[in-house]
């Protein structure tokens, strides 16, 4: 049986074992060597499939994808296409988030001879992968159970939101890349268990994943810790579920200590009987705040924070630090942590609500803490109605009021997601997604893309002029999609977060090395594909441009045109805000 042949065989029981994997989206970027994969793609009928001309778009897609628990793959040619799914993996990496980058390659014998698109692929990803197949040119001589167990391995490697990551199947092909019309296709191997594979709709080999506890000593430990805690406070992180989210709004109910929510946790959604500080990100701007408050205990559940005046105060303090997480590594930029437990979050919150049936107030009230928080909001929630001036903030809390429980909503990083975590005591959306892996203003747009995709409901995203700047090719992606997509775009003329840094004081380096400066308007970038365009200079036109993009449905781009001094009136606000928590304290 001729190559062609085999390279549509192998094509099929890859396509067909992510399938039954769950891997049920593939975004595909064109290319000639991956004509098997393609095909095989587009002829299963459980895959829905998506094309882009940009892997890096279409790597970040399938990320997007995977943040809402459908794990997706990019599917790439040979050469610098598969380098161009580099900063989607590291996200993946870094946020822990399940993606499975395919890329195909040229055979052993066009390596290291000059031939053309060809380059080492092999282990590409290094480190930033948690597990990677590279698999030989199809031939007779691998049988198919071991193909298949090595699909299920790599797909199982990959994991859940929270606790996966990026994995690479890289596969060789030689020429011919298709069979002609007519020729013959590879029989199955005759093999019992390749017959009840045949037969039944699940993986050749079962990855069962398990959900780890909290062991009965270690329960005690902490137990004995909670009970002692003099002043105790609550830190979610980063979370990932519904579930998650629940079971931790659930303990906290039970401990009554302070809790400091992530933008990123969905726990600011959390009801009475809870003690949120919302606030936390200016209140720790204080010096008088931080010295009132100081925790002896900190129970901190899930990832890290978005906030770097909660990670200066952590640096600041050496209690009795124990933390809740997921994933087998450590995520502790402060170095505090005195307990780490790599748990299932729901199943450890709900063995500590168990064990915890009668919790010892601390014996330092927090209510001081509270109030502040209650001022502050007040304080803000008031500024931002009396500034005439348009900007950013106003942009964001439009943002916020206008999002419910049906809506996805998406943070693009810089100010945007520095602004809603330290203005929105109470986020409508659930859960707030960002690409905080890495923070990096790359592939937003397309993570946008693939999590509406995979999740079919409305969303909404909030970026900057410069990460939208970054990732145009990606707007050609949301012609695939129907529901209801709003890009809201806060144009202030170039890098405003750069005046909030140390380099701010140097303004004869500022403006024209890391601001950049620019007149651009996105207009004529939506009219190029056909998307639907509004501009807004008031907070009246903010809001009524999001009611009739929604009415409207589909995709569209509504861009914010704010002054250059943007960031200067967030950066008022943050001081004014911190001067009244110093009069409070």
């Amino acid at each position: 049986m001729n190559a062609a042949n085999l390279n549509q065989c192998w094509a099929g029981l890859i396509m067909e074992e992510l399938a039954r994997n769950g891997v049920r989206h593939v975004y595909i970027a064109p290319g000639s060597r991956s004509t098997p994969l393609v095909v095989a793609a587009v002829q299963h009928q459980k895959m829905s499939v998506m094309t882009h001309y940009d892997e890096r778009g279409a790597a970040f897609a399938a990320l997007g994808s995977g943040r809402m628990g459908n794990t997706a793959a990019i599917l790439c040619t040979s050469g610098t296409a598969v380098a161009n799914c580099f900063p989607a993996v590291a996200e993946a990496r870094q946020a822990a988030i399940p993606l499975v980058v395919i890329s195909a390659d040229r055979p052993l014998e066009l390596h290291n001879c000059g031939a053309n698109q060809t380059m080492p692929q092999q282990g590409i990803f290094g480190v930033h992968v948690r597990a990677d197949l590279a698999l030989p040119c199809p031939t007779h001589d691998v049988p198919w159970e071991d193909l298949l167990t090595q699909l299920d391995t790599l797909v199982a490697a990959a994991g859940t939101p929270g606790k996966g990551g990026p994995v690479h199947l890289n596969c060789m092909f030689r020429e011919p890349l298709l069979a002609d019309v007519g020729q013959d296709a590879v029989s199955d191997p005759n093999t019992a268990a390749i017959r009840q594979w045949r037969a039944s709709t699940a993986p050749f080999t079962d990855q069962a994943a398990s959900s780890r506890g909290l062991s009965e000593a270690h329960q005690a430990e902490i137990v004995a810790v909670v009970r002692g805690a003099e002043r105790g406070l609550l830190l979610a992180g980063r979370l990932y579920t519904e579930k998650e989210r629940d079971a931790v709004l659930r303990l906290a109910r039970r401990l009554q200590w302070p809790l400091f929510a992530d933008i990123t946790s969905g726990c600011r959604r959390c009801g009475d009987g809870i003690q949120l500080i919302s606030s936390h990100d200016v209140l720790l701007r204080s010096e008088n705040c931080r010295a009132a408050y100081s925790p002896d205990v900190i129970l901190h559940l899930g990832d890290t924070f978005v906030s770097k005046a909660l990670l200066t105060y952590l640096e600041a303090m050496r209690p009795v630090y124990m933390q809740l997480l997921e994933r087998g590594e450590v995520r502790d930029p402060a170095h505090r942590v005195t307990h780490r437990y790599h748990v299932d979050i729901p199943t450890g919150c709900e063995q500590l609500n168990t064990a915890l049936d009668e919790v010892s107030p601390c014996t330092v009230s927090a209510a001081p803490l509270s109030e502040a928080d209650r001022r502050v909001q007040q304080g803000i929630s008031e500024r931002i109605d009396a500034d005439r001036q348009f900007a950013g903030i106003h942009v964001v809390d439009a943002v916020n009021s206008f999002c419910d429980d049906s809506s996805l909503l998406f943070v693009g990083n810089s100010m945007p997601v520095r602004i809603l975590d330290a203005i929105c005591s109470h986020c409508a959306a659930f859960p707030v997604h960002a690409n905080r892996g890495v923070s990096g203003i790359d592939g937003n747009i397309a993570t946008l893309v693939g999590m509406a995709h995979a999740a079919d409901r409305p969303a909404v995203a909030i970026l900057g002029d410069v990460t939208t700047l970054h990732d145009m090719n990606s707007l050609g992606l949301l012609t695939h999609i129907k529901t209801s997509l709003i890009l809201v775009v806060i144009n202030n003329g170039g890098g405003g977060i750069f005046s909030m840094l140390p380099i701010a004081k140097y303004p004869e380096l500022l403006g024209p090395y890391f601001v950049n400066r620019h007149e651009w308007r996105f207009a004529s970038v939506a009219d190029m594909f056909a998307l639907p365009y509004c501009a807004v200079t008031s907070k009246a036109e903010m809001n009524n441009a999001l009611e009739k993009a929604a009415a409207e449905g589909g995709p569209a781009i509504i861009e914010a045109i704010v002054d250059e001094t943007d960031a200067d009136q967030f950066r008022m606000l943050l001081r004014d805000a911190v001067a009244m928590t110093d009069r409070l304290f």
